[in-house]
């Protein structure tokens, strides 16, 4: 898989009061190349005081049906917690933005 691009996507369910996002990737990235289809799935569940555990699953359909290889995976997974890692530095260098 190539270095990460942008990619449009859709919210599918985001409900508050579970802490659940899911959304597909609709445009961009790797949809039309490598993949027909790419749903992500997080639940954020409480770690202890200011902290979380997030838990992604991520489903995918491929073009000609042809698996990813473990390193590929590793690789998907590892760039969509690379953005959430992204967000969570910004949130906590400017608390205010969500107060």
């Amino acid at each position: 898989m190539p270095d990460a691009t942008f990619f449009k996507s859709r919210v599918l369910v985001l409900d508050e009061a579970n802490y659940v996002l899911k959304f597909e990737a609709i445009e961009g990235g790797e949809i039309g190349k490598r993949f027909k289809s790419q749903v992500f799935a997080h639940k954020f569940e409480a770690a202890g005081e200011n902290s979380c555990v997030v838990k992604l699953k991520v489903e995918y359909d491929t073009i000609g049906d042809k698996a990813l290889v473990a390193e590929e995976e590793k690789l998907l997974l590892e760039r969509t917690f690379k953005v959430f890692k992204g967000a969570e530095e910004y949130l906590l260098a400017n608390p205010g933005v969500v107060a």
